[in-house]
């Protein structure tokens, strides 16, 4: 073969042919309307899931709360157990003196550390010292002002917003001390607690520890056994928390009410009372607020019950709110209205009396 066919054959040889290089269409970004219906269902995606997020938290929350109540009423029975009795609401009165405030003022909560795995602390506590001082003085005393400021999260509801430390009334002033989201049953009737007008009146289980008087007052430890409406049908202890038990006692840079360890004035620092409505607005007045149980949870509160269960109560239960004033009416020497079958005396209330005698309904 020539060299000149050659040459042309190579120059006509297909897999010599260079072509053009070709590449797919060119890319299109997103339009304004394209990235609003995104941003759109995102939205609606969060909107719809937030709620549900935040109801398992708040779920959470309330069994934390719930258990809360149940170890303390674990610790309570312990305690009885080992004494024979519940520990005293509040230590109000000396053994020398009955008059006001003469106590240590220690509250019911501080008896059950060593149940609550809290024997440590509650070691180091004088209880011949009185518990909180503006300006203690002696070695027991300055011991206790700072031990009162120690938070324990088991006296504290995981949905109430108290802040763990904050001051309350001392002896001689103000003190901070550690703040509790749980109270004791001090009785159905106003000022029940103050044990001073009989076991009719001081029908609670916790109550002021005072002098012995064969007229006036009750023991101030109670037995269980002295629960004859039923310990399924009787509190034991109860919510209070801050946002509405909170109120300005009166005193410059005092913020609060609700404490476990001890109180230098009222004893509606650690007890409640079933006179008042649950769940009160923070507005109510200073005697209603400072006694009444209430929760942060929607629709009621937590109550521990004598035999150591917990129940959620409705705040719509039956209430009448019948005052000590009205013992005698319709009837005199009738506190709790048993002549009419209860009627002036209210579900809610007689859950709080220990013996009062009068059947429960449902709730």
């Amino acid at each position: 073969m020539r060299l000149k066919e050659v040459s042309r054959i190579r120059r006509h040889d297909p897999s010599r042919v260079s072509y053009p290089l070709k590449f797919g269409k060119k890319s299109r970004a997103f339009t304004l309307i394209e990235l609003l219906v995104v941003i759109a269902i995102i939205a609606v995606l969060i909107a719809l899931l937030l709620p549900a997020v935040q109801q398992a938290r708040e779920a959470a929350r309330r069994t934390q709360c719930r258990n809360n109540l149940k170890q303390l009423g674990l610790a309570l029975h312990n305690y009885v157990d080992i004494t024979g009795f519940l520990p005293p609401g509040h230590m109000w009165a000396s053994n020398a003196s009955d008059a006001e405030a003469t106590g240590t003022g220690w509250l019911w909560g501080v008896h059950i550390l060593p149940q609550l795995d809290q024997a440590p602390l509650y070691n180091l506590i004088d209880f011949n010292s009185k518990c909180c001082l503006q300006t203690p003085v002696s070695p027991g005393e300055i011991q206790n002002a700072a031990l009162v400021q120690k938070t324990l999260p088991i006296f504290l509801c995981p949905s109430d917003i108290a802040p763990k430390v904050a001051s309350t009334p001392a002896f001689d002033g103000v003190h901070p001390q550690a703040v509790t989201s749980y109270c004791g049953n001090g009785g159905s009737f106003d000022n029940s607690h103050y044990n001073e007008d009989g076991p009719q009146h001081a029908n609670g289980l916790f109550v002021r520890f005072r002098l012995p008087s064969a007229t006036t007052t009750s023991p101030a430890c109670r037995k269980l056994s002295e629960i004859t409406d039923g310990t399924t049908n009787t509190f034991m202890t109860s919510e209070s928390t801050w946002a509405i038990s909170v109120s300005n006692e009166g005193t410059a840079g005092n913020v609060g009410r609700k404490r476990f360890y001890g109180s230098g004035a009222g004893s509606n620092r650690s007890i409640n009372e079933g006179d008042v409505p649950m769940n009160p607005p923070n507005s109510a007045a200073n005697n209603i607020i400072r006694r009444a149980a209430c929760s942060l949870h929607v629709g009621g509160s937590h109550f521990g019950m004598a035999d150591g269960s917990v129940r959620f109560v409705s705040e719509n239960i039956n209430h009448t709110g019948r005052l000590w004033a009205q013992r005698n009416t319709p009837n005199t020497g009738d506190p709790f209205d048993f002549q009419r079958g209860g009627q002036g005396y209210g579900l809610y209330q007689r859950l709080w009396s220990i013996a009062d005698g009068i059947v429960l309904g449902e709730f």
